[in-house]
């Protein structure tokens, strides 16, 4: 049965995949980075919304020399609207190691995949099945949801064991690139989380979820952490106080507002570890973000004319941050404290 799954999806992988600008490639290098390239911007992110930015990057930045020879923020730049710029930077931090340790061409083993930036089980598995032709099946959510309605997996319990538990029994040696794409292809086009399209999908006489219509998917769920920061707000002489290094992990490296965990009896002490300031510190409103899985309390904090102990934090005019890459977060802040 498994064998004829596999079977089934190759097939119609052949038959109905999409024409993808990182599936057309020069020579064996171009699909190395192109595949990276797009395994990369295709996290957290949409087929179709990648698309226009993966034409628009590679046009930019052709191979993984050229992405050595440039500055982060300009990466970033190329980048923005995509959301997740950690991506940008490890990115780039990839294209220098292949570039230096590997000879411009990835690795073909787990290992040395992943241990590089902004690799981790999956895309590294997904990597290696894709470009290499290794028996081995990186395992997403379309992946998932593929495996738990063939199987009828019902359980949450160990969820991701099971998967990967069936999903090994699906692994092929000859066309395991394409059974890899196939599932990604059936889960982002039939398998749908909800409204799946099984008139169109190649696996329903397999499919035990069809059989019994059992379609509702039991998944772990995901817990939403609470994070709670101040942001301090400085100016002096028409400038703001910077920095690039901050405690906020979704924008560490990018210039931003000088960020704290937020302890409300330890405001005052934290703030004379690293400056030195003499006015009162005043409370201006708290913001709430949502960030993937996480819900952000800020708290935003004017100061004024702090000088500081620490060369991390700078003042910079408002032109000068404009030619900095700047987050949706950034400007949000700078939003809200325009009339302040």
């Amino acid at each position: 049965m498994r064998i004829s799954i596999s079977k089934k999806i190759i097939s119609w992988y052949f038959k109905h995949k999409r024409t993808l600008p990182w599936r057309e490639y020069k020579n064996l290098i171009d699909k190395h980075y192109k595949v990276l390239l797009s395994e990369f911007m295709l996290q957290q992110t949409q087929v179709n919304t990648v698309i226009p930015y993966f034409n628009k990057f590679y046009k930019k930045y052709p191979n993984f020399k050229s992405l050595t020879k440039t500055s982060n923020t300009s990466i970033i730049k190329m980048w923005q609207g995509l959301g997740y710029y950690r991506r940008a930077k490890f990115l780039q931090q990839t294209a220098k190691i292949i570039v230096n340790q590997h000879e411009g061409k990835l690795p073909d083993n787990y290992e040395a995949l992943i241990n590089l930036p902004g690799i981790g089980d999956y895309t590294a598995k997904t990597l290696l099945a894709i470009i290499f032709n290794k028996p081995l099946i990186g395992i997403d959510g379309n992946v998932k949801r593929i495996i738990q309605r063939v199987f009828d997996i019902k359980s949450s319990k160990n969820l991701l064991q099971s998967v990967k538990k069936f999903t090994k029994k699906l692994q092929c040696k000859k066309f395991n690139s394409e059974l890899m794409q196939g599932l990604m292809e059936i889960g982002s086009l039939i398998c749908k989380p909800k409204n799946p399209n099984c008139s169109l999908c190649p696996l329903t006489s397999e499919c035990l979820s069809y059989k019994n219509k059992s379609f509702k998917l039991k998944s772990n769920k995901k817990i939403t952490k609470l994070e709670e920061y101040f942001i301090l707000v400085s100016f002096k002489n028409g400038r703001y106080l910077m920095t690039y290094e901050d405690n906020f992990g979704p924008l560490k490296g990018f210039l931003n507002f000088p960020i704290f965990s937020y302890k409300e009896c330890n405001i005052k002490n934290t703030l004379k570890f690293h400056f030195n300031y003499s006015n009162e510190v005043l409370f201006i409103k708290k913001l709430t973000i949502l960030i993937s899985n996480r819900k952000c309390n800020l708290y935003l904090y004017k100061m004024n004319n702090p000088s500081c102990y620490d060369k991390k934090y700078f003042y910079i005019t408002k032109k000068k941050i404009k030619l900095e890459f700047q987050s949706s977060f950034m400007k949000r802040i700078l939003k809200e404290i325009t009339h302040i």
